[in-house]
């Protein structure tokens, strides 16, 4: 077959259980296991990696979800991988940085299929 991997610009640094979703022609990158906090974008038109910011809670295992715009970061385990966490974390890439938001079992946030929904 005609099917071939191309090598494209390396993160800025190894990383794994980290998670991504897709913005525009842009892939954003959020936290995991990794001595590099942050969160980062790769151009696929410009083969570039950059940096934009830090991340308030260092997590891995964690999902992102996009959400009109936004992006929701989700559980995971803390950098000493043994806390599970129940924060929630939004990120606009559009207006401030981010803000975390505090959530518990009783909270109407839950995840689906990659969504962010919640109930009446």
């Amino acid at each position: 077959g005609t099917d071939t991997w191309i090598k494209k610009k390396d993160m800025l640094g190894g990383n794994s259980d980290f998670a991504t979703c897709v913005l525009g022609n842009q892939i954003y990158s959020f936290d995991g296991w990794s001595a590099y906090r942050s969160i980062q974008v790769y151009d696929p038109g410009t083969d570039t990696w950059k940096a934009l910011t830090e991340t308030y809670t260092e997590r891995w295992g964690h999902t992102a979800n996009l959400v009109n715009g936004k992006v929701y970061i989700i559980g995971g385990y803390s950098s000493s991988s043994t806390e599970v966490l129940d924060t929630v974390k939004e990120y606009d890439p559009f207006r401030a940085p981010k803000k975390p938001l505090s959530i518990d079992s009783k909270d109407k946030i839950t995840t689906l299929w990659g969504e962010v929904k919640t109930k009446n």
